[in-house]
């Protein structure tokens, strides 16, 4: 996967909190899916607005 690493860590750590993990995951896959759409050229406030998310 992208960020396995993260991942792995956020289901093995005991203090992580799985369904912000999952949110974060999901939030991720969402961003890298708005990348394949437009391409490297996509700004971040363009991600931000495709993800629902403000940059706070």
């Amino acid at each position: 996967g992208h960020d396995s690493a993260m991942v792995v860590m956020a289901y093995t750590d005991p203090s992580f909190n799985r369904e912000s993990a999952e949110r974060m995951l999901n939030h991720w896959l969402r961003v890298m899916d708005v990348i394949r759409e437009r391409g490297p050229k996509v700004t971040l406030t363009q991600l931000y607005e495709a993800v629902g998310d403000s940059p706070e």
